[in-house]
């Protein structure tokens, strides 16, 4: 019962959000989401999964009820935030160094868009004060 059990978990997590995230390419993934006429902008890759799941929610909705039923986006989208939490520690990593998944198709000969190199991002070490305030 144990093994069935297991069999049907790895089954149903083949197909979750977080593991199309780590495995599928930023191309196959951006199609994806644009062939359901998401709302977002880009994918990050830390808690991919769990907004994965969000920008297909943000879709149009004659794409979203015709493709899974809301439910299991939903409890796909509680796993995936367990599963991307765990991969945090890689995902981070990956997110600083490749930055951000485009979803929005650019025009022909438009230069791609430019990804935050952290340098000016909110949590770096220049808004901080040097020294600390009395």
């Amino acid at each position: 019962m144990r093994r069935l059990a297991l069999t049907a978990l790895a089954l149903l997590c083949s197909g979750c959000a977080s593991v199309a995230t780590w495995t599928a390419s930023d191309a196959s993934l951006a199609h994806f989401l644009q062939d359901r006429r998401t709302h977002c902008e880009t994918l990050p890759r830390a808690y991919g999964g769990l907004f994965f799941d969000y920008c297909w929610l943000d879709s149009e909705p004659q794409r979203i009820y015709g493709s899974a039923p809301m439910v299991l986006l939903l409890a796909d989208g509680l796993l995936s935030a367990l599963a991307d939490t765990a991969a945090l520690p890689v995902t981070l990593v990956q997110q600083r160094r490749l930055g951000d998944i485009p979803l929005r198709r650019q025009p022909a000969g438009a230069p791609p868009p430019v990804q935050d190199t952290g340098a000016d991002s909110p949590l770096s070490d220049d808004i901080l004060p040097a020294e600390p305030v009395p």
